[in-house]
């Protein structure tokens, strides 16, 4: 048969067509013609086929077998695998083929659905079978994928002046404010050079800043003039040119100026002191006395007050040395003032005081029958011999 199987059968002599094959019928592959053969042992194939065997009962099957595959004879593909067999040999197509074995053809996972790749994955059909990759985006083993956040995993992917923002499988990358995309950077945009700023509103000029601009503020003054516009104190700063120490800087707005300083006053040429005593502009106490200096004045209390000169306050004079009164005076604070009088028994204004002679008045200013005398600033009376009393009011006989 066609599998090269030894064939054991008892020949019928006048039959040419049918055979026992291991107690089974079969059919010899050609005609067997005993008239053509002078001796039975001479029974064989015509052509090429096999020798019937000897004649004791049974015949030869014929040449040994040839090992197509081993000797490379074979008409497999070259994807496919070849098993010798008695006689003949097998191709069959190898794992991801399909086909006869001679003519193989790829089978393709990817297309069949016996690949489950992830939604967001590649599959291919590749030598050893097939692969699964997460596309451009996400990450994973192709059977699972995840989104990629290339702002976090690649910092800086954006590049400069720019900002990223992550996409399901993707991102995005935004300049930011005052600059432009120019192919794959951003750069700044000139707005002042552009004429798209706004400082005219504001100010004479433009300056133009990596991601923006300012108008600068006028001369004197600092800072953005859309926004605010600060004075600038050049005295503090130390950018003025006064250097005359009388003329100290003084900062004023949006400038300063070299005045002259307190006490002094410029004469055209330089500061020159002021005498404020002399003008009376001074501010010093009516109870006190000015006295002029270099850039100032001093006011001090007169004596007999105390006080800062501005405002005094009158102490008095009684106690004061000298005594401002006379002798034999009384010294009287009044007010702001002070009040000399003579002591009892003196006369005068104060200042200069007398004795005053009692015993010279009339009437007299003793008793009757007493004798007066004169003292210092005073008088005695005494009752006349024979009498007796104060002498004052009375004097009556012992």
């Amino acid at each position: 048969d066609d599998s090269g199987a030894v064939v054991d059968a008892a020949i019928d002599a006048t039959s040419n067509t049918d055979a026992t094959v291991d107690g089974g019928d079969a059919t010899v592959p050609w005609d067997l013609d005993v008239a053509d053969a002078a001796d039975p042992a001479d029974l064989g194939p015509p052509d090429g086929g096999f020798d019937a065997g000897p004649p004791d009962g049974g015949f030869d099957a014929g040449p040994p077998d040839i090992d197509e595959c081993a000797l490379g004879t074979d008409n497999c593909s070259a994807v496919a695998t070849c098993t010798n067999t008695p006689g003949s040999f097998v191709c069959a197509c190898g794992p991801g083929y399909s086909g006869d074995g001679v003519t193989c053809w790829d089978t393709d996972p990817c297309e069949d659905g016996s690949v489950q790749c992830h939604p967001y994955a590649t599959c291919s059909n590749t030598v050893g079978g097939p692969t699964c990759v997460c596309t451009v985006g996400y990450v994973g083993d192709g059977f699972s994928c995840v989104d990629l956040n290339e702002c976090v995993e690649t910092p800086g992917v954006c590049g400069p002046n720019s900002t990223c923002t992550n996409l399901d499988g993707s991102f995005d990358c935004t300049c930011l404010p005052g600059y432009a995309a120019d192919g794959a950077s951003c750069v700044d945009i000139d707005e002042c050079a552009l004429g798209t700023d706004d400082c005219d509103f504001y100010s004479d000029s433009c300056i133009n800043q990596p991601g923006g601009y300012y108008c600068p503020c006028p001369a004197g003054w600092i800072g953005d003039a859309r926004d605010t516009c600060d004075d600038v104190d050049e005295c503090a700063l130390g950018t003025h040119d006064c250097d005359d120490p009388t003329a100290p800087c003084v900062n004023t707005i949006g400038w300063f100026v070299c005045g002259c300083s307190p006490g002094y006053q410029h004469n055209g040429t330089y500061c020159v002191d002021v005498n404020e005593c002399a003008l009376g502009t001074d501010d010093c106490s009516a109870d006190a006395t000015c006295t002029n200096r270099q850039g100032g004045f001093v006011c001090q209390c007169n004596p007999n007050f105390t006080g800062d000169g501005v405002t005094c306050v009158f102490t008095g004079t009684c106690s004061s040395i000298p005594y401002p009164c006379g002798p034999n005076s009384e010294c009287a604070d009044v007010g702001s003032d002070t009040i000399c009088t003579c002591a009892p028994g003196y006369e005068g204004d104060g200042i200069t005081c007398t004795n005053i002679d009692e015993c010279a008045a009339a009437p007299s200013v003793c008793a009757t029958h007493a004798t007066c005398t004169d003292a210092d600033g005073s008088f005695a009376c005494a009752c006349d011999a024979g009498y007796v009393g104060d002498g004052f009011v009375r004097c009556v006989p012992e």
